[in-house]
């Protein structure tokens, strides 16, 4: 292996601390190392031939590009004529549509107007009868008021009869208690006298 001067100063100065043959083989793989990454680096730089080939290829697909633009404009004109025709045709449908509907809004006025006036008829109808009803009601309150007052007086008057009968019976009784006590009161009065004279 020949050893250029950077190398052998390298060389001399490993080989007192390292030895001969270890010095060598670390010099050798560091030249080693380094002439593969320069060879890595030429191969990826670009030649002037590289770069007039990238042109024509870059210049074809300008071509190509400017030929689809043409033809997409082409289809994009007839697709704006196609919906512009789509547009037209739509603002006639949407004109008979719209004169439809305002006559189905004029029905639909006559139609709500004869209903509200039935409504109203139906309302006037219905208050003539909550009216009549209103009145048989007054009617049956006023019979059931003089019923009750009638009932009322009745059971007053019942009552009366019997808060008499029962205070009679009270005073029967009270005097019919009082006999029995007098009564037993005498008997046992006798009998003491009667014990007492016996002795």
């Amino acid at each position: 292996m020949m050893l250029t001067i950077s190398e052998i100063q390298l060389f001399q100065l490993l080989k007192h601390k390292m030895g001969d043959k270890e010095a060598e083989a670390l010099v050798t793989y560091v030249d080693e190392k380094i002439t593969e990454k320069n060879e890595i680096a030429y191969q990826s730089l670009v030649t002037k031939e590289d770069l007039a080939k990238a042109e024509d290829k870059l210049g074809l697909k300008i071509a190509a590009t400017k030929d689809d633009l043409v033809k997409s404009e082409g289809r994009l004109s007839s697709m704006i004529a196609a919906t512009k025709d789509d547009i037209v045709k739509l603002d006639g449908k949407l004109s008979s549509m719209i004169a439809a509907t305002k006559d189905d809004i004029v029905k639909l006025d006559g139609k709500l107007s004869t209903m509200i006036a039935a409504t109203k008829d139906d309302i006037v109808k219905l208050d003539g009868k909550l009216s009549s009803m209103i009145a048989a009601t007054k009617d049956d309150i006023v019979k059931l008021d003089g019923k009750l007052s009638s009932m009322i007086a009745s059971t007053k008057e019942d009552l009366a009869k019997t808060e008499g009968r029962l205070e009679t019976k009270v005073a029967e009784t009270k005097s019919d208690i009082i006999r029995w006590v007098f009564s037993i009161f005498v008997i046992t009065m006798l009998a003491i006298i009667g014990l007492y004279f016996k002795k």
